[in-house]
């Protein structure tokens, strides 16, 4: 597998989804050599698992600090993902607040 074309995209704002106006897409390249695989390893948005392995990684650090900040908790919320690389699987997503710092074994066992 290439590390340099793995591709993972989702949406910038939920919210315009329900406006139905354009979508800007955030791009996350490289996903291949990062992520955490350790039960007690806080999982960052670096790591060093590689490839054909079930990992953890803190997309949201891997970016940048990039943040969805949610106004209604209560509200139902619709997220959008996509990919093109074939043997990227997605088993599960996790959302927390920023000022939590979660391990692999936290994750996994949600």
């Amino acid at each position: 597998m290439d590390t340099t074309t793995t591709v993972f995209t989702w949406a910038k704002a939920s919210a315009r989804l329900l406006r139905k106006a354009p979508i800007t897409g955030i791009l996350a390249n490289g996903l291949v050599p990062v992520g955490h695989t350790a039960a007690s390893d806080v999982v960052t948005g670096s790591g060093s698992s590689g490839q054909s392995v079930w990992k953890w990684i803190n997309i949201s650090q891997f970016l940048g600090n990039m943040v969805y900040n949610v106004d209604d908790a209560t509200a139902a919320k619709t997220f959008c993902i996509g990919a093109r690389e074939n043997g990227l699987d997605i088993d599960k997503i996790a959302f927390g607040l920023s000022s939590l710092e979660f391990t692999v074994n936290n994750l996994t066992n949600i």
